[in-house]
């Protein structure tokens, strides 16, 4: 792996709350990753964690999936981005704030019925 993924993917492994979501993960080929995203010319980004029980989205996944298809549209790519509805509009929001509306298709959102927590 490339020295830069190198420490990207131990950057993204950082564990500071001990939660071991990342124990099993397989290390990704970053090179081929980073070959393929080149030669792409549309991507599709996916953001959102519901708390149907707080009757709220995440609110970190989506500022940065925005901000990566604002990037990836400054290097020539189409992004859309697919959340869920409680994401919704703070993914719209962050669309707003980046001036990103009509400039890559509106955000689309895939959402499933929630009960207690858990796809119906």
């Amino acid at each position: 792996m490339n020295n830069l993924y190198q420490h990207l993917w131990d950057a993204v492994r950082l564990d500071p709350g001990k939660r071991g979501l990342l124990d099993h993960m397989p290390t990704p080929d970053l090179d081929k990753a980073a070959e393929l995203l080149e030669k792409a010319n549309r991507i599709v980004l996916g953001t959102g964690f519901p708390i149907p029980g707080a009757n709220i989205g995440e609110t970190d996944g989506p500022i940065g999936t925005v901000s990566l298809a604002a990037a990836l549209q400054k290097a020539g790519k189409q992004a859309w981005i697919v959340t869920d509805a409680l994401s919704e509009q703070l993914v719209g929001a962050c669309c707003d704030c980046l001036n990103l509306r009509g400039q890559f298709p509106p955000v689309m959102v895939a959402s499933a019925a929630l009960e207690d927590g858990k796809a119906a």
